[in-house]
């Protein structure tokens, strides 16, 4: 291999120091065995100029080289002459940007998108400052993945069509909710299920184990079958199960019992927690919150846009970048639209 045609990217300036030291260090040691090996001699000649840097840095390579095929979020050319900002000198330029585009939304009338109303159930009322670093936030974090740009307009989206369909589990929300509620029922119906095959063989277990656990069990398996079917269903298996109370076992009990006792325990308490955190709505209240958060989405994802239009437009006019915009710029030139 010839270093010189290698890229290699770290996180941190001192690990990318490091690692030059390093090669540099393997190239001598290896030439002090074998000093007149042409390929060695070469790699040592190129090491001092090889591409070992950070990811920021590399990135801010690629965008200086090819600045005249980009342009900003608010559509005007990258200028040839940029600089990157201080921490201080964007801090206080996001802040000011913010805060006069809340004011500016605040004023527009009230209509199907309410930005009052969105900003309340968002952060908190208008002279909370806590408003301004919140969105502020979301946008720098967003920014930074593929769809960051149309992540809250998609969920909007989403959102919309799953309350349509009175379908909670048609949403990204509802994905999670459902994959979290199918991996406990598996693990709730292993645990049972075990327990079940070693009781069977314990005295006076059939009257006063096993009923409780076999309940358990159906109501499991129940509430698994009806996944398939959707959050409704899924809830209404929840509220069916009425967990059924366990008798002592007496001088019958062991430490495997014991054991199989505590599971249960667990069990009744984790199907009844899954019930009350996430099937306590019924699906036309469900539907209803979807909506509602869907409109809250839909404003977000205009205000960010009308935010980071906003923003670029000031750096443009400051001839200023940050790190997060030279990583944008640097996927658009490296990747095509299709991801490839």
């Amino acid at each position: 291999a010839d270093i010189s045609r290698m890229l290699i990217v770290t996180f941190t300036r001192a690990a990318a120091a490091e690692l030059k030291e390093r090669i540099t260090k393997a190239i001598s040691d290896a030439l002090s065995v074998d000093p007149m090996n042409a390929h060695l001699n070469r790699q040592a000649l190129f090491v001092g100029s090889a591409d070992i840097c950070t990811i920021d840095s590399f990135c801010l390579d690629v965008v200086k080289k090819n600045f005249q095929r980009l342009t900003l979020d608010d559509g005007s050319p990258l200028p040839p002459d940029f600089r990157m900002a201080d921490s201080n000198e964007l801090a206080s330029l996001r802040i000011s940007t913010m805060n006069a585009l809340i004011d500016a939304w605040y004023d527009k009338p009230a209509g199907e998108l309410d930005f009052a109303e969105f900003a309340q159930n968002f952060a908190g009322t208008r002279d909370d400052g806590s408003i301004v670093e919140t969105l502020i936030e979301f946008s720098e974090r967003t920014a930074l993945y593929k769809n960051g740009a149309s992540f809250a307009r998609d969920s909007a989206c989403e959102l919309f069509r799953a309350a349509e369909m009175n379908e909670f589990f048609e949403c990204a929300p509802g994905i999670v909710i459902k994959n979290l509620t199918s991996d406990a029922l598996e693990h709730y119906i292993k645990l049972l299920s075990d327990a079940i095959d070693y009781l069977v063989s314990v005295p006076t277990a059939e009257a006063k184990y096993l009923p409780a656990f076999r309940g358990d069990l159906d109501a499991c398996l129940k509430a698994q079958n009806a996944l398939a079917e959707g959050y409704a269903s899924v809830r209404s298996a929840l509220f069916e199960y009425t967990p059924s109370g366990l008798k002592s076992l007496g001088k019958n009990a062991d430490d495997l019992t014991n054991l199989y006792k505590t599971f249960r325990d667990k069990v009744k308490k984790g199907l009844l927690s899954l019930r009350s955190s996430y099937y306590s709505f019924d699906g036309e209240t469900l539907a209803f919150y979807m909506k509602k958060n869907a409109q809250n989405a839909a404003v977000l994802g205009d205000f960010i846009d009308d935010y980071r239009r906003t923003l670029a437009h000031e750096k443009s006019i400051r001839r200023i970048c940050d790190f997060s915009d030279i990583k944008q710029l640097a996927y658009r030139l490296l990747v095509n639209e299709d991801g490839s």
